[in-house]
C-alpha cells in the first residue's frame, strides 16, 4: 500500500510541472481577428507576435490589434476595455480596434494619461502610409514603444540625464540666414513676423538657409537642426522648419509635434509649389514671407479639425509673373519681331521701287490663259479631343520618420 502511494506521488510530481509548463507555454496572440479579416497568417503572424512580445518584455506594455466586423451593441470603448481585460496579462497597454467603418486607439494603465489625441492622429497617419498590414502593425508597435519611452523620460529624476534635448532658456532665432540671402532689415522684419505667428499658434515656425549640408540629406539636416537647436513649442515640441540649401538648390520643410498634423504631405507640397517661383527668381525675402503666411493659414485651418489635404485642398492664389519678367518678355518679343520680320520686308520693299500699284487685277490675267484640267478634294485638318488619365488616389495624411535624436518628424521638399 505504501509503495502504491509513493508511486502515485511520484507520478504527480512528474506530471504537475508539465501541466504548469504547458499552461504558460502558449504565447499570447496579439492579433485578434474574425474569420473575414485574417490580416496576418503563418510566419508573418508569428513574427508580429514576437515583436509585440518583445515590447512586453522590455516595457511591460502590451499592444493588441483587433479587426472584427461587428462588435454588437457595445461602444468601441466598451468593447476595447472588455477585450483588453480578457486577453491582456498586464494592466498597461493599447488596444487598436478596426471595423469596416471605424477605428480607434484605447490606452490603459500608465499610458492612459500620457497618450494624446495627437498621438492617435499620428498613429493613424502612419498606419495609412503603409501598403501591408505587417509593416503597418510594426510601425504601430514602434509608436507604442515611443509613447512608453516618453513616459519614462518624464519620470527621470533631476540627477539623471534625459534622452530628449531640452530647449534653451532663451528661444533661438527663428531666422538663421547662414548664406546672407537677406539684408538686416528683411531679416528683422521676417523674424518679427515668424515670432508673432509662432507665439499665437504655439507652434514654432523657423527659416534656415545653408550653403552646404555637410553630406547630409535635406531631410536629415532639417530634422537635426530643429532637434538639436532647441526649437519646438509645448510638450511635443511642435513646429515647422523651412530649410533652403544653396549647395544643390534644395528646399525642405521638417515638421514635428502638432506640425505633423497641421502640415500633411500634400499640404507641404502645395506650400513648396507656391514658394518655388520666388526662390528660383532669387526673391528670397518674398519666398520666406509667403511661407510664413501660408503656415499661418494652414495651422488656422487645422485647428478646425480638418487640415488641408488631398481631399481638402487650400485655395492658394497662384503667383503670376513679376512685373520685371513681363517687361523683359514684351521687349524681347517686340525686338525679335522687328529684327526677324522688319529686315526681310525692307529688302522686298526695296526691290519694288519701280512698281506702281494697280487696283484692277484683271490687267494681270490674259484672256483664255487659265484652263482647269483636274480637280480633287483634300482633307486638311481634324480635331482630336484627349481626356487626361486619372491619377492614383491617395489616402492623404502625413507620413513620418525618426530623426537621429529619435524624435518623430514629418516633412517633404524638392528642388528650386
Amino acid at each position: 500500500m505504501i509503495k502504491r502511494i509513493i508511486a502515485i506521488v511520484c507520478i504527480l510530481i512528474m506530471v504537475l510541472p508539465m501541466g504548469v509548463f504547458c499552461a504558460f507555454a502558449d504565447e499570447i496572440n496579439y492579433v485578434i481577428c474574425d474569420e473575414d479579416h485574417q490580416v496576418l497568417e503563418g510566419e508573418a503572424l508569428e513574427d508580429y507576435n514576437k515583436y509585440a512580445s518583445n515590447l512586453y518584455d522590455e516595457t511591460g506594455v502590451q499592444a493588441f490589434f483587433s479587426y472584427v466586423k461587428d462588435i454588437g451593441e457595445q461602444t468601441m470603448a466598451e468593447y476595447a476595455a472588455e477585450q483588453f481585460n480578457k486577453y491582456a496579462s498586464s494592466k498597461d497597454g493599447v488596444w487598436m480596434q478596426l471595423t469596416d467603418d471605424y477605428y480607434g486607439y484605447y490606452f490603459f494603465g500608465k499610458l492612459e494619461n500620457e497618450a494624446s489625441v495627437d498621438d492617435e492622429t499620428q498613429m493613424w497617419n502612419q498606419w495609412c502610409s503603409y501598403d501591408t498590414y505587417y509593416d503597418a502593425l510594426a510601425a504601430y508597435i514602434d509608436y507604442v514603444k515611443e509613447i512608453d519611452s516618453r513616459l519614462n523620460r518624464d519620470d527621470l529624476t533631476s540627477a539623471e540625464t534625459p534622452l530628449v534635448i531640452a530647449a534653451p532658456a532663451s528661444h533661438p532665432d527663428r531666422v538663421v540666414d547662414n548664406v546672407r540671402l537677406l539684408d538686416d532689415e528683411e531679416k528683422a522684419s521676417l523674424q518679427e513676423k515668424l515670432d508673432e505667428i509662432s507665439e499665437r499658434h504655439k507652434l514654432d515656425l523657423v527659416v534656415v538657409t545653408a550653403s552646404t549640408l555637410d553630406g547630409k540629406s535635406p531631410e536629415a539636416y532639417a530634422d537635426d537642426y530643429f532637434d538639436y537647436n532647441g526649437y519646438g513649442l509645448g510638450e511635443d515640441r511642435s513646429g515647422a522648419l523651412l530649410l533652403v540649401s544653396m549647395e544643390d538648390r534644395d528646399w525642405w520643410i521638417s515638421t514635428r509635434g502638432y506640425g505633423i498634423t497641421a502640415f500633411t504631405d500634400y499640404g507641404i507640397q502645395e506650400i513648396g509649389e507656391e514658394i518655388k517661383p520666388y526662390l528660383s527668381d532669387g526673391d528670397y525675402y518674398d519666398a520666406f514671407v509667403r511661407y510664413a503666411e501660408l503656415c499661418d493659414d494652414f495651422v488656422t485651418q487645422s485647428s478646425t479639425g480638418n487640415a488641408y489635404d488631398i481631399n481638402n485642398p487650400p485655395e492658394i492664389a497662384k503667383r503670376g509673373p513679376s512685373a520685371k519678367t513681363i517687361v523683359i518678355a514684351v521687349l524681347a518679343c517686340l525686338g525679335g519681331g522687328f529684327l526677324f520680320a522688319g529686315i526681310p520686308v525692307g529688302i522686298m520693299k526695296g526691290k519694288l521701287k519701280s512698281v506702281r500699284m494697280n487696283p484692277d487685277a484683271k490687267n494681270y490675267v490674259r484672256d483664255g490663259s487659265f484652263v482647269l484640267t483636274n480637280q480633287r478634294d483634300m482633307f486638311l485638318y481634324r480635331t482630336v479631343t484627349r481626356t487626361a488619365k486619372p491619377k492614383n488616389s491617395s489616402s492623404g495624411g502625413s507620413s513620418t520618420h525618426h530623426s537621429s535624436s529619435g524624435a518623430s518628424h514629418g516633412g517633404g521638399g524638392g528642388k528650386f
